[in-house]
């Protein structure tokens, strides 16, 4: 897609960076949604490693 915006010849009177930037942004967005969604899932992960390992602190200082 990228290379058809700006290999392709065209009459648009757009400047080719705005032709670029406008066949990336759905790409990018995309990429920044799953790389919100990775962090989320690593934070969680570890915050219920630690809450296990609290929880074993906890008992075995009982």
């Amino acid at each position: 897609m990228v290379n058809g915006v700006v290999n392709d010849p065209t009459t648009s009177t757009t400047s080719m960076d705005g032709r670029v930037r406008d066949a990336v942004a759905p790409g990018a967005a995309i990429a920044g949604i799953m790389s919100d969604s990775r962090a989320d899932a690593i934070y969680q992960y570890h915050a219920a490693s630690d809450a296990d390992f609290n929880e074993a602190a906890a008992d075995k200082a009982k």
